[in-house]
């Protein structure tokens, strides 16, 4: 009798009641957490996984349909046929060329005029930021004619007219193919996703202590050795996520280089004819045996970022973590 009233106290106890249910919360959390990290885990590294597994694969293991994950036989075949198919080294350097160094400069510019929206108050701020943030909505498609049209007949100022009136001649200066192309839009604060970059810089710096632009305008210092000095200094962090993140934008980026860079294609581009360009080297006619070519050169196209994210991964997780934080 007595066993039976203390279990009796114990179901009907209030305080008994929510330890089960907290119970039962938590193992529902560590199983949503499981079944989330599970499915992104597979999104994410499903397409990598199958890109190696038909990289390395013989022509037999291709028509094999025993073969599903691990190939039979490993061969360099599909790496070297892609590789010269991608004329991998040239649209590799017009993809640092073009690409990478705009990255950077993106991200030097957009620093510089986050910080100024974060610190100093001027009339119309509040307007050309709002500007800033409604060009990340834009579609780059809204605004690709003109900027065709600029850059294929580029004038400042209006000086190449004023010299065609007084000489008398058509030229004609163009930019396209051109590292100008890619360059001078990300000087100006209007490469790729350069408002989202602007709002991040400026989120990171408000929130940055004031006292250390304050002591520096103590000892001397103007804004912009203050900016330069002290202040960059601090958000190495944010800038090197910055900077990642930039970089893997223009790299992906095939719009902009098909428009703007037909004549000297980066790797996206290349990857994009990779299919026809590829039945040069094959002898078969078969449509999977070319597939496979594409999947391996996916793979060399994907290498470089995926080696760079490896080298500053730890520094990278630190500038997401530090950004959310101030941001």
């Amino acid at each position: 009798m007595q066993n039976i009233k203390e279990m009796k106290n114990t179901l009907f106890n209030p305080h008994s009641k929510l330890v089960a249910a907290r119970r039962v919360q938590h193992i529902s959390m560590t199983v949503f957490r499981i079944a989330l990290f599970v499915g992104l885990s597979y999104v994410i590294l499903y397409p990598l996984l199958y890109m190696v597994s038909n990289a390395f694969r013989s022509d037999a293991d291709i028509l094999d349909s025993s073969v599903i994950w691990v190939p039979k036989h490993y061969v360099f075949t599909n790496i070297k046929q892609a590789f010269v198919s991608l004329d991998y080294s040239n649209s590799l350097w017009y993809t640092f060329y073009y690409n990478i160094v705009a990255a950077f400069l993106q991200v030097a510019i957009t620093a510089f005029v986050g910080y100024g929206f974060a610190r100093f108050e001027f009339r119309g701020r509040g307007i050309l930021f709002a500007i800033a943030l409604f060009t990340i909505i834009v579609p780059a498609q809204t605004t690709i004619i003109p900027m065709f049209i600029n850059f294929s007949n580029f004038d400042v100022l209006w000086i190449m007219k004023l010299y065609r009136l007084i000489t008398g001649s058509d030229t004609v200066i163009s930019i396209l193919n051109t590292p100008a192309a890619f360059w001078l839009p990300a000087m100006f604060g209007m490469g790729i996703r350069s408002g989202l970059f602007i709002y991040i810089f400026r989120q990171f710096f408000r929130n940055m202590p004031k006292e250390l632009e304050e002591a520096a305008m103590i000892d001397g210092c103007g804004p912009y050795y203050t900016f330069f000095h002290i202040m960059l200094p601090n958000a190495g962090t944010i800038l090197l996520t910055g900077s990642i993140f930039s970089m893997v934008w223009y790299y992906n980026d095939y719009y902009l280089n098909t428009m703007f860079a037909d004549k000297h294609p980066t790797l996206t581009v290349s990857l994009s004819h990779l299919s026809m360009a590829i039945g040069e080297f094959v002898s078969l006619s078969d449509q999977q045996l070319i597939k496979i070519r594409v999947q391996a050169g996916c793979l060399l196209v994907i290498l470089p970022p995926l080696i760079l994210y490896f080298i500053v991964q730890r520094k990278f997780t630190q500038g997401i973590e530090r950004s959310g934080i101030v941001g």
